[in-house]
């Protein structure tokens, strides 16, 4: 009985594990004469610098507003809490799509919001402002997830050592919190980054199409796929899995390696 179990459990990792590779291998196995003559033109490259401009600020953007987050969801009891981590978790179970077009909604020029901003001078629609607000939107929640994950790990005898020796609240998150969270900080931070670099129903819907200003390395694997551009659409993707793939691959390998030092 417990071979037989032990077959399927394996059986299906196996099977699992080669349908994600042989999907993926058409992307990593780009033709590289195809992938020379994609990059050589110049067409990707801008593309290649809005995705990391606009994704790397989201996500720096959800560790500012999602780590103190993190911690009232971590270690506060509140009425409506549930509530509020659901609504927080909702951007994950909404279609991409709607959710762009929730945020197109609300900052619309037509909108009061948009009204707002535009007095302000801030506009969103077809901007990479715009790229940015949809990314974090879509994204904060992987962040706060994990922050929470590793804030609700940390044994509570510790901030309450702390505050027996008169530490206040701030100083024992930022020096004994925060530290002692910077795993899942991490985790959360590159999580995030990654989700927002492959964000496209949101961000298409906000920021739209427009070649250097808001084409996003997913955007313009659609459009330029779709329009019959191959090449250039193999390029977009090889460029986006091997960013995903090396970052995900370093992120295990740091871990690991600490896990290591730890257990040393």
């Amino acid at each position: 009985m417990n071979c037989g179990f032990r077959l399927i459990c394996v059986s299906v990792t196996v099977l699992l594990a080669l349908f994600v590779a042989v999907a993926l291998g058409n992307v990593f196995l780009v033709a590289p004469a195809m992938l020379s003559r994609a990059l050589s033109d110049g067409s990707v490259w801008p593309v290649i610098k809005v995705s990391l401009q606009t994704s790397l600020l989201a996500a720096l953007l959800a560790m500012l507003l999602g780590t103190p987050v993190a911690y009232v969801l971590a270690r506060r009891r509140f009425f409506g809490k549930a509530a509020v981590e659901t609504l927080l978790d909702l951007p994950v179970a909404l279609p991409p799509m709607v959710a762009g077009l929730a945020l197109l909604i609300l900052v619309s020029p037509a909108s009061p919001t948009g009204q707002v901003l535009a007095k302000a001078g801030i506009h969103l629609i077809f901007t990479q402002a715009g790229i940015v607000l949809a990314q974090l939107f879509v994204a904060l929640p992987f962040y706060i997830r994990a922050v929470r994950s590793a804030i609700t790990a940390i044994p509570p005898s510790i901030p309450a050592a702390a505050a027996v020796l008169r530490a206040t609240e701030a100083y024992t998150f930022f020096h004994v919190i925060l530290p002692l969270s910077r795993e899942g900080m991490i985790s959360g931070f590159v999580m995030c980054w990654t989700r927002a670099l492959g964000e496209f129903g949101a961000t298409a819907m906000v920021a739209g199409c427009i070649p250097g200003v808001t084409e996003t390395l997913p955007v313009a694997i659609y459009t330029r796929a779709t329009s019959g551009d191959l090449a250039s659409a193999g390029a977009a993707a090889f460029c986006l899995a091997t960013i995903s793939f090396v970052t995900l691959v370093g992120l295990r390998l740091a871990f690991k390696e600490a896990s290591l030092r730890r257990k040393a």
